[in-house]
């Protein structure tokens, strides 16, 4: 008896009550048996999953039974879905293991389910290698149907924008969007349409994120689909709420409550709901509500171990007591936040968090510690494209510089906080009047339609009645049409109205600002300009005589015979290198600040970097009674980096643990973690020192600030080395961390990133079978004008990649539309010929270059900075000059994010 003609039967049975279940033990043998609960299980695994386990545990299919039968391969995944819809992993990864056992004979579609399921369930456990995996093996295989497709395509999309790769992760997003709709299960496309969504609301284009949702919710509604329903709903209201239209975002709040409660959900969705209410009361001033709702959705998340729930919410609340200027109670709310969000390694919502302690730290007058967590706050936003943080973030840093007198930062901060607003506005309000265009061109189509529907029974139709019904329907859709553009045109008008007004105030609040800030700016400038003189001038006057007293001093030290002189040549000696490196150290500061310092990135290992440091070291250790002690985790770990200044990192951290340990040891650790998906190298250096209070751990990387200071000051030095550090660590990309406590020491983490391609060499091999790939060179087109450096890039590239090279705009446009390039090379200044930057938007016009990675090449570095490349919409910078290195280096890493 095969399934089909079982299904009357499942499709009967009673799944409130187990006990009214057939029993199956009146089946001919356990062949009809499986067949019978195939069915049943077809039917009711997602929505009465724990019934499908009861029903299975009675007639004894189990991952235990020796039978290699498909249909108890087919039988076991269904139990495994069930298990993985109630969220017991543990059971699902025992089933779908023994479904994918090399001993095992599953159909093939059961196969390739089993993989999808086994992808879920990895991304539920935020293993992202291990999901990768498997949907990997789902989408190589040359004959998976197009709704499996679909979903692994969206796992993809889940998996990239997890680790942060939002621009990969909208692509497969697409893909799966592309797939003929009818061949797509209704939920799997209703959510691909919100992960698109999401990734949009993210990258800050609210427009085409609330459109992405909108469709979602009509399919939902469609098919009845209410969890489909319940996220898209939700999702509405967030866009809402973030565009400030407060009462419309609760109305879709207050929908997603009501879907929550007609279906089956984890405790921290209905948080979710509950957080997002708390946000809408505290928009409309209702801020006892809001705090009422948001402490309800923190028991919820906490319920549910949702530790990214919690940290959103405890943000939240620190945000409410901002408003009701409860300081210390807020600081005590976001450091909680920030420690889980550090935990899960979630640096995009933590970069959201930092500035929330940026704006205390700001009101509680700390603004060192407020303009370090901005730094870090952009470095992650600036890392992960988060271009919809940019506008506050520097709004705050403008804020902070214009109240502790900085007036050229301040009105430098101002302008890029006015640039990134008005791209983001003017791209969201274009974006707004395409889709009412849409909308209306749609309703004008409908209208056509039903009008040359009708026209075949007009004959017919007027012989019943004077006026036909068809006229009417038409005149109906007529009337709705035009109240519909009457409406969208009124709406525009409206919001052009109101966008005119804040513009204006806005531009006379700008104005104000330039004009207090002018003078202040052109007295600034000059200030610079006789500083910068100054430095010049003292360079050479103080290091000319310092040559002659080191190197006289030296000299002595070595010829002199009577120990007392020999010991005055030293003091002499260390007199002169200590005034040296405080000069040394002022002026590479002075360059950091003026944006004069140059790197040379490539690849090294650090061991004999710290070895050839420590030389210099020990015999200073030695002579204070310290022990060196050097633990490295790894010989063989690279970097990618510039290796003068991470010299020069390691060599500032040393002397600072030399200066400030008078016993014990200083420690220097090195290892490599996995942190958000990247490989990081460690460098971290500890000290049995005297510490550093936790009020003044922010003070101590402020320029010219110590944790003691003032003329009776511990230790000497005019408090630059560790500023010189965080700012050469932030150039090289990279991070610092302090931990400290008074009397027992200090411990400085350096973070520096690992080359790309050596972390791709660690992670899990995929199976053999189905995964080869046709080796091709990747495709390369490169505009460059200039003769010398277009030779010397397509040499520097030509043994690994196909590189057509090209002069001018017209050839290379030419060319990109006859040939799908796999990245894109291109010079900003062409001559007389188009801007590399007119090439992109032509370039992004064309259906097969939306998403290529292009990179930026520019010899203007000072001018044309990566941030605003990236506004352009470039995906990748490099700045003349650059070594080969460098440059295979992007080429590899535009590849990677190309896949």
């Amino acid at each position: 008896m095969g399934v089909d003609a079982h299904q009357k039967n499942a499709d009967l049975m009673e799944v409130s009550n187990t006990d009214s279940l057939p029993d199956f033990t009146d089946a001919r043998n356990f062949q009809d048996s499986l067949n019978v609960f195939i069915a049943f299980a077809q039917h009711h695994y997602e929505k009465h999953p724990e019934v499908v386990i009861e029903v299975a545990k009675k007639i004894c299919i189990d991952a235990n039974r020796k039978e290699k039968d498909s249909e108890l391969f087919t039988a076991l995944y269904y139990i495994g879905k069930s298990y993985s819809n109630l969220e017991m992993p543990d059971q699902a990864w025992k089933l779908f293991n023994r479904i994918t056992d090399v001993n095992s004979k599953p159909s093939q579609e059961i196969f390739f389910k089993t993989c999808l399921g086994k992808t879920w369930l990895s991304i539920n456990e935020s293993d992202y290698e291990l999901a990768n995996k498997y949907c990997q093996i789902v989408l190589r295989h040359p004959d998976i149907n197009c709704a499996m497709k679909a979903e692994a395509y969206l796992c993809k999309s889940i998996i990239e924008s997890e680790k942060g790769n939002y621009k990969p992760a909208l692509s497969y997003a697409a893909k799966g969007l592309d797939l003929p709709i009818d061949s797509v299960h209704p939920n799997i496309y209703g959510n691909l349409l919100n992960q698109t969504g999401y990734i949009y609301s993210i990258l800050g284009d609210n427009s085409l994120a609330l459109k992405n949702y909108l469709s979602a919710y009509q399919i939902g509604q469609k098919y009845k689909d209410k969890e489909l329903l319940y996220y898209s709903t939700n999702n509405i209201g967030t866009i809402m709420f973030g565009m400030g239209r407060l009462k419309e975002a609760a109305a879709w709040f207050d929908k997603a409550l009501g879907y929550f409660h007609q279906m089956k959900v984890r405790p921290s969705n209905i948080g979710d709901i509950y957080n997002n209410l708390g946000l809408v009361n505290q928009g409309l001033g209702n801020l006892a509500e809001a705090e009422k709702y948001l402490l309800s959705a923190f028991e919820y998340f906490h319920a549910d171990k949702d530790l990214g729930g919690e940290a959103a919410v405890l943000n939240n609340l620190a945000n409410l007591k901002m408003m009701e200027g409860r300081w210390q109670e807020a600081l005590e709310l976001v450091n909680q936040s920030i420690r889980l969000n550090r935990e899960m390694n979630d640096f995009v919502n933590l970069s959201s968090v930092l500035h929330t302690r940026a704006q205390i730290y700001n009101q509680m007058h700390q603004t060192s510690k407020a303009v370090q967590d901005l730094d870090e706050a952009l470095s992650y936003a600036t890392s992960y494209h988060l271009i919809n943080f940019f506008p506050d973030l520097y709004l705050e840093k403008y804020k902070i510089a214009k109240a502790s007198g900085d007036l050229v930062d301040a009105l430098n901060y101002y302008q890029l906080y006015s640039q990134w607003k008005d791209s983001l506005d003017q791209d969201f309000h274009q974006s707004q009047l395409a889709q009412l265009q849409q909308e209306l061109n749609s309703l004008r189509d409908s209208l056509a339609s039903i009008s040359s529907t009708q026209t075949a029974n007009t004959t017919f139709d007027n012989n019943q009645n004077n006026t036909p019904a068809w006229v009417w329907a038409v005149l109906i859709m007529a009337t709705g049409l035009a109240i519909i553009a009457l409406i969208h045109a009124l709406y525009y008008r409206t919001l052009l109205k109101n966008e005119k007004h804040m513009h204006q105030e806005e531009l006379k609040r700008t104005e104000d600002i330039k004009a207090e800030l002018a003078i202040a700016n052109q007295n600034a400038q000059e200030s610079e300009r006789i500083t910068e003189n100054f430095l010049s001038t003292m360079n050479h006057e103080l290091r000319t005589p310092l040559n002659g007293i080191i190197g006289f001093a030296s000299i002595l030290r070595d010829e002199l015979q009577n120990p007392q002189h020999i010991n005055m040549a030293i003091a002499i000696l260390q007199s002169g290198e200590r005034l040296l490196n405080t000069l040394t150290s002022i002026l590479d500061l002075s360059d950091l600040k003026s944006y004069r310092v140059e790197t040379e990135i490539s690849d090294f290992m650090l061991h004999p970097l710290i070895n050839r440091c420590l030389v210099d070291y020990r015999d200073k250790a030695e002579e204070k009674g310290l022990q060196i002690i050097y633990q490295p985790e790894d010989y063989r770990i690279e970097v990618r980096s510039d290796e003068s200044h991470v010299e020069k990192i390691i060599r500032q951290l040393m002397d600072n643990a030399l200066k400030y340990t008078e016993e014990g040891y200083i420690k220097i650790d090195l290892l490599q973690q996995t942190i958000n998906a990247k490989e990081w190298a460690l460098i971290k250096i500890s000290d049995t020192g005297v510490g550093i209070p936790k009020d003044l751990q922010g003070l101590i990387f402020s320029n010219f600030r110590q944790a003691s200071e003032g003329i009776n000051r511990k230790h000497e030095g005019v408090g630059v080395g560790l500023s010189l550090t965080r700012n050469l660590v932030n150039i090289l990309g990279g991070k610092i961390e302090v931990e400290s406590e008074p009397g027992k020491g200090s411990s400085f983490t350096v973070y520096l990133p690992v080359p790309t391609e050596k972390g791709l060499i660690s992670r899990t091999s995929l199976p053999a079978a189905g995964l080869e790939e046709i080796a091709h060179k990747p495709s390369v087109l490169l505009v460059e004008d200039e003769e010398t450096n277009r030779e010397f890039m397509v040499y520097t590239l030509q043994d690994d990649y196909d590189v057509d090279a090209y002069v001018d705009s017209r050839s290379a446009l030419e060319a990109a539309r006859h040939k799908t390039y796999d990245i894109v090379l291109l010079d900003i200044n062409l001559g007389r010929s188009a801007s590399g930057i007119e090439i992109l938007k032509k370039l992004r016009q064309m259906e097969n270059y939306r998403l290529t990675p292009v990179a930026a090449i520019t010899a203007n570095a000072l001018k044309l900075k990566p941030e605003g490349l990236l506004k352009e919409g470039f995906s990748h910078y490099l700045a003349k000059p650059f070594t080969r290195n460098e440059l295979k280096s992007l080429v590899k890493k535009m590849l990677n994010e190309a896949e």
